[in-house]
């Protein structure tokens, strides 16, 4: 087995906005307990005022002090300057990405690095389970494997998870893009898919757990519209640039249907889509 310091750093950054103390608590935990050691844990606390959360942080920066680090933004900047910031302050050959909330395998770091390196890859993601505030299992997120399947299901959604691990080298090229209030891993996977310079893949495992609660799930009908517009707008990054499907069209006008149109109008425009939908796409 290697030691410690023959591993490549992986740098593990997890953006914070007044996360719940109980889901915090055990993310952290989850990924303070890795099996893969050469770990270095960057929280941005992305302008929290919900104090259990301050405080959670204050203790696993002292009690982790030579393993984790927190950083803090005077104000709620949103989750791709988060993870920016993360990025820009790492030193780690590799990056990796987790959710405040979420909550990995003991193996997750070790095999998305592994597979990742086996396979030649820039980046790599992994199967998702869905679970709710209790850890109860009730979904699955299911992502493609290859890089071909993964290229032709970014015309239709996000191709790889949100916790992925990458280069840095891919990391610092990118970056998050700031000026989108949603989808912000998707427009990052589909920019690294039309500049032809990096190799995607997923692990066929299901290494995390994605969480559903209060916070995530009662979102108001206005934020839900504003993630389907940014959705709708790497859509469009990707047909203009030649990367597109009649799947894909087909969903792009689903959305854009709920999004503009008025309820009576929406409603008969879906059940139409519903119709050509189910036609022409099974």
């Amino acid at each position: 087995m290697k030691n410690k310091k023959e591993e490549p750093l992986v740098s593990l950054v997890m953006p914070v906005f007044n996360t719940d103390k109980r889901f915090l608590i055990e993310a952290l935990e989850s990924c303070l307990n890795q099996t893969y050691q050469n770990i270095e844990t960057i929280i941005v606390d992305d302008g929290s005022s919900n104090k259990d959360t301050l405080d959670v942080l204050s203790l696993y920066e002292k009690k982790e002090k030579t393993r984790v680090r927190v950083l803090h933004h005077k104000t709620n900047g949103g989750v791709s300057k988060a993870l920016n910031t993360g990025i820009d302050n790492s030193t780690g050959e590799y990056i990796a990405i987790s959710g405040s909330d979420d909550i990995p395998e003991p193996n997750w770091i070790a095999l998305q690095l592994e597979y990742l390196r086996k396979n030649r890859l820039s980046a790599c993601g992994c199967l998702l389970r869905k679970i709710d505030s209790n850890g109860k299992v009730f979904g699955e997120y299911l992502f493609p494997l290859t890089n071909r399947k993964i290229i032709k299901t970014a015309t239709v959604r996000t191709p790889l998870s949100a916790f992925a691990l990458l280069t840095r080298e891919m990391a610092l090229d990118l970056e998050f893009n700031e000026s989108l209030s949603g989808s912000v891993d998707y427009d990052f996977w589909a920019r690294a898919i039309i500049s032809k310079k990096y190799r995607l893949g997923n692990v066929p495992k299901f290494l995390f757990s994605y969480r559903y609660h209060n916070d995530n799930l009662c979102r108001s009908n206005k934020t839900n519209k504003k993630v389907a517009l940014c959705s709708l707008q790497v859509k469009r990054l990707l047909f203009k640039n030649g990367y597109w499907s009649f799947a894909g069209i087909f969903v792009y006008a689903k959305i854009l249907a709920w999004t503009l149109l008025p309820k009576p109008a929406r409603s008969a425009s879906l059940k139409l889509l519903r119709f050509f939908g189910l036609r022409y796409f099974g």
